[in-house]
């Protein structure tokens, strides 16, 4: 920890505190020593082993982390605080800031956590009405998965985000996770010729297909995408595309949304991750725009069209008797 009590009761912080002084812990009021090496930032340890919730023991890195973290946040003007505890969600944040009337917890996340510990603390959070920020150490930094990008997505000004901090600089990195956009021709080829070399990828989706009565290889252009780095959904954006594609098959032509029920219609055919670092509003925001972004490329390639009400089914998604009709349909589509 980096905290503790003087003989005074005043709280003070490692780096501040000289050794061969008496400090004690903040929680239980047991004595602590203070360590200070080389190796490791200064911290406080309990003198004998203890069951009080600060005795948990914190790798160099968090402890370097937490205290970079503070010195950067107090450089801003936040007041941070280090370890404060809450009692009334028994929660104690990394630091916690004030802004303002805005107080803000913030976290330096180095060990592994799951999904179900991450809803709780950020609950937690809310129910005191504070604000939380999620940094992560460098354990995440190259070893992040989709599960964990949708666990740990932020907004930064608008866009989605994973915030790291990095210890070599003390400062924030912030790694913007890019949104789905429509696949070039080049694209398109690529990912066509992959789905014929690999036929064992993506099983159960090339049955879902085959039982409509094609095959996942001849899928319509607009199944293709660019998703570098798909956070939003529990499938890939591929998976999706094609799931709404075979849903507007069964359409009849030149069938009618308002646009209203169309919004409703696609929402049906998405399963979102739960995003537990966004807040409602930023999550709906990214969710909406990726709707909005494949029902613009489906009005673009005329499967939709506009009247005054909302959408109607212009034409059926086209999926092609062969590889290489498809290749010519790509072709001409990029010239």
């Amino acid at each position: 920890m980096l905290v503790a009590k003087n003989g005074q009761g005043q709280l003070v912080y490692a780096w501040q505190s000289k050794p061969g002084r008496a400090y004690y812990c903040p929680e239980c009021g047991q004595p602590l020593r203070l360590c200070v090496g080389t190796q490791k930032a200064a911290y406080f340890a309990h003198r004998r082993r203890s069951s009080c919730q600060l005795d948990q023991g914190e790798s160099s890195q968090h402890l370097t982390g937490k205290h970079q973290m503070w010195q950067w946040a107090n450089d801003h003007g936040w007041r941070p605080a280090l370890e404060v505890y809450l009692p009334r969600i028994q929660q104690r944040p990394d630091l916690l800031l004030s802004a303002g009337p805005e107080k803000v917890a913030m976290e330096f996340q180095c060990s592994p956590l799951s999904f179900e510990r991450l809803c709780q603390r950020n609950a937690g959070y809310q129910q005191l009405g504070l604000g939380f920020i999620w940094y992560l150490g460098p354990r995440y930094r190259h070893k992040l998965r989709a599960v964990k990008r949708a666990q740990f997505v932020q907004n930064y000004f608008g866009q989605p985000a994973i915030f790291l901090w990095d210890l070599n600089h003390c400062r924030p990195i912030y790694s913007r996770v890019a949104m789905t956009t429509a696949a070039s021709s080049r694209l398109m080829i690529k990912q066509t010729y992959h789905l014929c070399y690999y036929p064992r990828a993506q099983v159960n989706l090339r049955q879902r297909v085959y039982q409509a009565g094609h095959l996942l290889n001849c899928c319509p252009l607009q199944a293709h995408c660019h998703a570098p780095t798909p956070f939003l959904m529990k499938e890939s954006d591929f998976s999706w595309r094609i799931n709404v594609l075979l849903w507007l098959e069964k359409m009849p032509l030149h069938y009618e949304w308002t646009q209203d029920k169309w919004w409703a219609s696609i929402q049906r055919q998405t399963r979102w991750q739960s995003c537990p670092c966004l807040s409602t509003d930023s999550r709906r925001h990214f969710q909406t725009w990726q709707l909005q972004e494949f029902t613009q490329e489906l009005l673009a390639t005329y499967i939709l069209g506009r009247n005054r009400s909302g959408y109607y089914l212009k034409q059926q998604p086209v999926w092609f008797e062969n590889v290489s009709d498809k290749l010519n349909a790509i072709t001409r589509h990029g010239e």
